[in-house]
């Protein structure tokens, strides 16, 4: 049940008596106790300017339960909120500005706005910097929905500050406030077009205050703003001039986060039209200090711009020398589309690199490069003991795969058939499936050359089973160089094989078969045993 003084405040709180505004003014002079707090209460609950003018100006006064009910209170005091904008008291009007902030009374922007524009006003400053935080605070809204808001739809309150802003900025040449500019930037968006309107003329009003917000200011906003504009389907010129002197560590950041998302052909153009970038010059933004992935973002954004090939290399040159191993890596990959002995020289250091990463981005450039020397140390990296640096050996030596050694074994002299199949052996993984392929040929050519091949790669223990098919082929010549191939694998299958050979049709196999034989006879017995365990 209500105490006598608690039914006491509900009446007055719903009386439209005048005079009630005198009895809870007395109450609220006490400044303390159950009176006080009950009077405070019931006027913020009241709609009259008289007692919440009184109620702001003690704001400094409050502690944080009492100023509390105040904010709870939103939108019944607008009223004096909006009459305490107008007056000469600094205590009521520093205390309202608190108040419109906390509160977030973004409806009071335009009356602020009419103040701030009043250049021999002494409110004018502060009026102007509060329109800038609390379109700060609606921009933090706007971008993350989740902070919360009580107070309305932000993109409502969007729609109507923007609009007293535009107004405002029509007569920016008369009261010249950069807060107006920067509040304009926070919440305008990248489509907006006053600021494309701006951006296009040099000769607006508004044209160098704009860009230097939007080449300063460090709020993330701005960042996304700038950032926006770039994936525009034409950006400004201007905004490219400012993306390119922009040498704060957020922003650039900012810029190489935009790689990793699928690029559009809008954003691709507009990369081309971008010919430098300061940061690249600061000592304090060197490359290799960036973090890891940056770097790798950095190789990406300067392989995408039109900035000069010299430029290009100077920084791919400093990550392939101090940056990050995956750095290295991807400045080695962009090494590619340079030609040149400073080219040619980063690759050879980086093929020594310590990390794996890193030499087989460099070992899969040497052979394209034509550089003298480089096909020994192509060979000595197929034995690397990384694969990674000996899977971009192999894919640097191609061209020695076994189907074109096939193509060119009969022009070959004896000599480069030895050194080109040891090649092959070492770079093609499928050569041996490949070969077996070639005894089962249509053609008889083939397959003799398969035997040749056979023998030449000294893998007859790999193909034994193909060569003793080969022993009932169509063909005599044939079937005579398999009974001659299969003379170095001595193992019972193969002597059962030969035996039966000996009475083929043909006198030449027949031959074959019994000298291979012969030679079987030749070997230790231990020799049988050890071959066995070769083909296992």
């Amino acid at each position: 049940m209500k105490t006598p003084i608690e039914l006491t405040f509900d009446v007055l709180a719903n009386s439209r008596n005048e005079s009630a505004n005198e009895v809870l003014l007395a109450g609220f002079e006490q400044k303390s106790g159950p009176l006080y707090l009950g009077a405070l209460k019931t006027i913020l609950a009241r709609r009259s300017k008289e007692t919440h003018s009184a109620v702001i100006k003690r704001w400094h006064d409050f502690d944080e339960e009492e100023r509390e009910f105040v904010i709870e209170a939103r939108g019944r005091i607008s009223g004096a909120l909006r009459d305490a904008l107008l007056t000469d008291d600094s205590v009521l009007f520093g205390n309202a500005c608190q108040i419109i902030e906390l509160m977030a009374e973004y409806d009071l922007v335009p009356n602020l706005l009419t103040l701030a524009e009043h250049t021999s006003s002494p409110h004018a400053a502060d009026a102007a910097a509060l329109v800038q935080r609390l379109t700060a605070n609606l921009s933090d809204l706007l971008q993350s929905p989740a902070i919360g808001n009580n107070n309305g739809d932000p993109q409502v309150f969007r729609k109507s500050v923007l609009d007293g802003l535009k107004r405002s900025l029509d007569r920016f040449r008369y009261h010249k406030r950069t807060e107006i500019l920067d509040a304009f930037c926070l919440i305008c968006g990248p489509d907006d077009y006053l600021l494309l309107t701006i951006l296009d003329d040099p000769h607006h009003p508004c044209f160098k205050g704009i860009c230097q917000v939007l080449a300063s200011s460090d709020y993330p906003t701005i960042h996304n703003l700038l950032a926006d504009l770039l994936q525009s389907e034409k950006a400004p010129a201007t905004i490219l001039s400012i993306i390119s002197h922009r040498t704060d560590r957020e922003f650039i950041c900012q810029l190489l986060g935009l790689f990793d998302q699928e690029r559009t052909a809008a954003f691709s153009r507009n990369l081309k039209r971008l010919r430098s970038f300061s940061w690249l010059n600061a000592p304090t933004h060197r490359l290799s200090g960036f973090e890891e992935q940056d770097q790798l973002r950095a190789v990406q954004l300067l392989s995408a711009s039109g900035v000069s090939s010299d430029t290009k290399l100077d920084a791919i040159e400093e990550l392939v020398i101090n940056g990050e191993p995956a750095g290295r890596a991807t400045a080695c990959d962009a090494l590619a589309e340079f030609s040149g002995d400073h080219a040619n020289h980063l690759i050879l250091q980086a093929v020594y690199d310590t990390a794996p990463q890193v030499q087989a981005a460099a070992t899969r450039q040497l052979r394209d490069r034509h550089i003298p020397g480089t096909m020994p140390l192509l060979s000595d990296l197929l034995d690397s003991k990384h694969e990674e640096v000996r899977c971009s050996a192999r894919e640097a030596l191609a061209e020695f795969s076994f189907e074109n050694f096939v193509k060119t074994y009969d022009g070959l002299s004896e000599e480069a058939r030895q050194t080109t199949g040891n090649l092959v052996q070492r770079v093609d993984e499928e050569y041996l499936p490949m070969l077996k392929e070639e005894f089962t040929s249509p053609g008889v050519k083939r397959r003799l050359r398969a035997i040749e091949i056979a023998l030449l790669l000294e893998v007859v223990p790999f193909v034994v089973d193909n060569l003793i098919a080969l022993l009932t082929d169509n063909d005599h010549i044939v079937r005579t160089a398999a009974a001659e191939a299969l003379r170095y694998w001595p193992v019972p299958e193969v002597q059962a094989a030969l035996e039966s050979a000996a009475h083929d049709r043909s006198a030449a196999v027949q031959n074959a078969a019994r000298s291979s034989l012969t030679v079987f006879a030749s070997y230790e017995p231990t020799n049988s045993t050890g071959f066995a365990e070769v083909q296992q």
